[in-house]
């Protein structure tokens, strides 16, 4: 629980102060019942001094700390007056004078909600198959979103998943439901629905596979088995839609020559010398052609989850359910572009400690001016190595790719660097995919396998080169942010990631700049960053749990006994050794190279096709996904047994 000296800074300044308040020494604002939970009653507090420097804060009412301070004493008076069954959402400004808090400004049922989601708001009809969980959004997604990124993606994914079930006779009832959500700024994703809809095809529930909270809890057992009268029925639909996913490859590797193509010409552009319309324009040219084809990434998705849940159906039929040769087959699956990142970092550092100048590169590539000190030691020759090989080749990737405000790889290397730097110092494990013959039980289905392999591969390659697109328009939003600011449209460089992509074109477009534009950039950063509060808060830990055996997801076999290394930022990586099992929330690509230096991994997210499982597999590390609060559960440094045969961990007595 947070507490009031567990401040966060915004780099924002708060409404213009007029000649009313003019006289207070500080103003400040108040969200309260923040989520509207009865039982989890929160403040989100934000003032300025000088109408320059904002901090924001999460406190709890019930806290004694905060029940002593006088500041939070007269905010949770307020509270108590005008929300005494904390029902309602509560939003007042305060003015603090000579030592005198006033009360300036009251709003009751404040609608947090739709200050955040913008004009991207979108329920859809509610149904009785909901089912709301994290599993595999909370890759692409990881954490919270910023307003701009989830008016610029949220529609596109919702109408990307409706769109998986465009060839069968029941398309326009799945226009009526909603599948994905942003609750307290995190996206989340209806399986409950998108197994309702594959039902009715006649296949079976994708929990599994998927990952999440519905994952091994049973439900939908009625569903567990095909209904060959389903996909009889739904013959020509189920044809037609397999015409399709058989087209896909080809289609794919059309895309990709086409993206690299474009990408070689996007380096030619030089934004800094467009006009803030032209920025407009191409930024939308650009947004329009990845919502285009993005359909690549979930079609190839959709495809390879279906595949598998169909295949881990049939060995279950046939008594085959112990996973042992399945997650073996798994293991082998080449051409991955991502995947060759560790080959890549390999040969640079092997380059490196071929060098008489070795400790000195390493010296530089330690530091924030890596290139100039290169430069300066007339070892320009390793900057341009490592642009050529690992920069440009994988520049356009990196952590929680989709938010727009999170920087590339390109635009910071330090991540890529560091692991230069680690590998140099350290062993990173190095292993080699062997050619395997199917074994006897398995050659029934080689051709699904086969399938689901060569649809992991799509989906995997296909999202690294449609994020050359989402690449160019961080590029570009990177020089609207200078624009804005410089005209004094918003006051901090970062305020543009807070307004939604209608907003941004109304003021590039029609110069049309709301009143209250200021006002809403305040407070959208202040719930932002209560959500990130929330998001970030640690349950009380406790091991009692761990006697009766944590349970998970087996996404590699294996049987290690390590100790517990609980990681909440990819940034926080660098003491993590070879004697340690890497234990996170989830992972997205960025976090691959990490595998190479751990004994094993748990996530609390995740299922048998998500990033962490296809990374172990190759890796041949021993991991669980989808262990509900390992990283609350389990403590920083407790020995613990990976069992990743059984599918357990229990703490190591011995």
């Amino acid at each position: 629980m947070l507490n009031s000296t567990e401040l966060k800074t915004i780099s924002t300044g708060f409404e213009k102060i007029n000649e009313k308040k003019a006289h207070y020494e500080k103003i400040y604002k108040v969200i309260t019942n923040f989520p509207d939970k009865k039982s989890n009653f929160y403040i989100l507090l934000g003032f300025n001094c000088n109408n320059e420097t904002s901090i924001c804060k999460l406190i709890n009412p019930n806290s004694k700390e905060v029940m002593t301070d006088k500041l939070n004493s007269k905010i949770i008076e307020i509270v108590n007056k005008y929300n005494e069954d904390s029902s309602s959402r509560l939003k007042c400004e305060l003015g603090l004078f000579d030592g005198e808090i006033e009360v300036l400004k009251t709003i009751l049922n404040y609608d947090i909600d739709n200050i955040y989601l913008t004009d991207c708001s979108y329920v859809g009809k509610e149904s009785e198959f909901d089912n709301w969980t994290r599993g595999n959004v909370a890759e692409a997604f990881p954490h919270v979103l910023t307003p701009l990124s989830w008016s610029l993606w949220g529609n596109v994914v919702n109408d990307l998943l409706k769109g998986t079930f465009r060839f069968y006779s029941f398309f326009k009832e799945s226009q009526e439901y909603s599948f994905i959500k942003l609750k307290n700024g995190l996206l989340y994703y209806n399986i409950g629905v998108v197994n309702h809809f594959i039902n009715k095809v006649g296949s079976v529930n994708l929990d599994e596979v998927v990952g999440g909270d519905t994952a091994g809890t049973g439900r939908g057992k009625s569903a567990e088995k095909i209904s060959i009268l389903r996909l009889l029925l739904n013959y020509k639909q189920v044809k037609k839609g397999k015409k399709h996913y058989d087209s896909l490859k080809e289609s794919s590797l059309k895309k990709w020559e086409e993206f690299s193509l474009k990408n070689i010409d996007w380096k030619q552009n030089n934004y800094a010398e467009m006009t803030l319309e032209q920025l407009g324009s191409t930024v939308s040219s650009l947004i329009n052609y990845g919502r285009k084809n993005m359909y690549l990434h979930t079609d190839a998705t959709s495809s390879v989850f279906t595949k598998t849940a169909i295949l881990r159906w049939k060995l279950k039929k046939k008594g085959l359910d112990n996973q042992d040769e399945l997650l073996s087959e798994l293991e082998n699956i080449k051409g991955i572009e991502i995947a060759e990142l560790k080959e890549v970092i390999k040969e640079i550092v092997h380059s490196i400690k071929e060098s008489d100048e070795r400790e000195i590169i390493i010296d530089c590539l330690s530091s924030d001016n890596w290139i100039e000190k290169l430069n300066h030691n007339n070892l320009n020759r390793y900057a341009e190595l490592i642009k050529a090989k690992l920069i440009d080749r994988f520049g356009h990737r990196g952590s929680n790719e989709l938010e727009v405000m999170e920087r590339t790889w390109g635009e910071d290397p330090s991540l890529l660097l560091n692991f230069i730097v680690d590998r140099y110092y350290t062993d990173w494990k190095d292993v080699t995919i062997q050619e395997k013959t199917l074994s006897k039980k398995l050659k029934p289905y080689r051709n699904l396998i086969q399938e689901i392999k060569d649809m992991t591969i799509l989906r995997e390659n296909n999202k690294h080169y449609l994020y050359y697109i989402i690449s160019e328009v961080k590029k570009i939003f990177r020089e609207i942010e200078i624009r804005f600011n410089s005209k004094g449209y918003t006051r901090n460089r970062d305020d543009l990631y807070y307004l939604s992509y209608s907003e941004v074109t109304k003021i590039i477009d029609k110069k049309i700049i709301p009143d209250n534009l200021i006002d809403l950039v305040q407070e959208r950063k202040m719930l932002f960053y209560g959500y990130n509060s929330l998001k970030n808060q640690s349950k009380k830990q406790t091991n009692k749990i761990i006697e009766k055996k944590i349970l998970g997801m087996i996404a590699c076999q294996g049987y290690v006994k390590g100790t517990a290394r609980i990681v909440h930022d990819i940034n926080n990586v660098k003491d993590v050794n070879k004697e340690d099992i890497l234990v996170v929330k989830t992972m997205d690509i960025s976090w691959s190279p990490i595998f190479s230096k751990v004994k094993g991994v748990v996530t609390e997210i995740g299922g048998l096709l998500s990033h962490a499982a296809i990374v172990a597999r190759e890796y041949n590390i021993p991991t669980l996904v989808n262990v509900k609060d390992a990283t609350t559960v389990l403590k920083d440094g407790d020995k613990i047994i990976l069992d990743a045969k059984e599918g357990n961990i229990l703490l190591d007595y011995d």
